[in-house]
């Protein structure tokens, strides 16, 4: 059976981040297939899980986290062209297991992480960041992490008991302003 997909330019642009996240391969080596939450209904969507077990994690979400309409700032933007700056977190949760500093678990997931979204941030070409014509910047914000906390917000409450990890992006769409009032 076929699944067919959103089009919208956020549900693209997080498609397009977990496609490219995963081209890391450290990174992609440490989240296995099955622990990758695409909410965007990727290529490796999987589904949330309520609890959590030692094979689900770590565990890697994205999902949006706010933004602003129309920004005071350049990135492409003309008298023809709107923009959209969307913001993410793009999350991991590890066991309490994997939360000792000299395990594969905590420090590198979270470099590793870092890691895949500086190469984003950097690689990408002028005016077509992660392969998107509509992306222009793609900027790294600030991160948390801590201790039982689960980085995906509710309705869906589970039991982290483990340490976690959040970093903050923020995307710059631009958009011919014809296709906006469209």
């Amino acid at each position: 059976m076929s699944v067919t997909l959103s089009d919208d330019p956020i549900s693209r642009v997080m498609r397009a981040m977990m496609q490219t996240l995963m081209l890391h391969e450290d990174l992609r080596t440490l989240v296995r297939p099955g622990n990758r939450l695409d909410y965007a209904g990727g290529i490796d969507s999987s589904p949330v899980k309520e609890n959590p077990i030692t094979n689900d994690l770590p565990e890697l979400s994205i999902y949006p986290n706010g933004g602003i309409v129309n920004p005071p700032q350049g990135g492409g933007v003309s008298s023809s062209s709107m923009s959209i700056v969307q913001r993410f977190i793009v999350g991991i949760a590890t066991e309490e297991q994997r939360a000792s500093m000299d395990q594969r678990g905590v420090n590198e997931c979270k470099w590793r992480l870092i890691q895949a979204c500086q190469r984003i941030q950097h690689d990408s070409q002028a005016d077509m960041v992660m392969g998107l014509p509509e992306v222009r910047i793609f900027r790294i914000g600030e991160f948390f992490d801590e201790m039982n906390r689960d980085v995906i917000p509710a309705p869906t409450p589970r039991l982290i008991t483990g340490w976690v990890f959040g970093l903050s992006v923020e995307v710059l769409m631009v958009f011919d302003r014809v296709e906006m009032m469209a």
